[in-house]
């Protein structure tokens, strides 16, 4: 299993499978560590099976506490922010159905934070987000969606122009786009 890490939010996911219908991962989180933006799948469904420590996951700004031996099924369109509130490593299994792009979105997200082009939470600047969070159907979910497609749209050609892309190869590793 290759394992990719994000520093800035203290995540380390190794991938299990991966098809068109799931894609499957193992996530550790360090204490204090955590996906820090509201945000939301317009088209997954994401469970997340904890089997070590605890996380904190904000559902629409609801916040519950998921312990080991519980599971958590958040169904698209779901505001969610994750985050360890243990003292302890947190581990999870987590599953995207359908898969989608999950597994490109991790690694070019993952990518782009260790190499400095996220801010200190692991966020894209507005301008980068334009491009990249629309091409994988990933939106803030503390912001209406019909304004940030509008934004979006407006700031994507400027996005492109100015080089963000949507999808890195040097972050992709050996997958294929799914």
């Amino acid at each position: 299993m290759q394992e990719i890490v994000n520093s800035k939010t203290g995540e380390r996911v190794s991938f299990k499978s991966g098809t068109s219908d799931k894609c499957a991962f193992e996530v550790r989180v360090s204490p204090r560590g955590g996906v820090f933006v509201p945000h939301q799948h317009l088209y997954q469904t994401e469970t997340l099976h904890i089997r070590q420590g605890e996380l904190t996951i904000a559902v629409d700004g609801e916040a519950r506490r998921v312990l080991a031996g519980e599971t958590l099924v958040l169904p698209p369109r779901t505001g969610h922010t994750i985050l360890n509130t243990g003292g302890s490593e947190a581990i999870a299994d987590v599953e995207f159905t359908p898969a989608g792009r999950t597994e490109l979105f991790l690694r070019n997200m993952f990518g782009l934070a260790e190499a400095g082009r996220t801010d200190t939470k692991g966020e894209l600047t507005l301008l980068h987000a334009a491009i990249f969070m629309p091409h994988y159907d990933v939106f803030r979910s503390d912001i209406p969606l019909i304004a940030q497609r509008l934004l979006f749209a407006i700031l994507k050609p400027i996005a492109w122009l100015v080089g963000y892309r949507a999808r890195y190869p040097e972050y992709d590793g050996a997958t294929e786009a799914r």
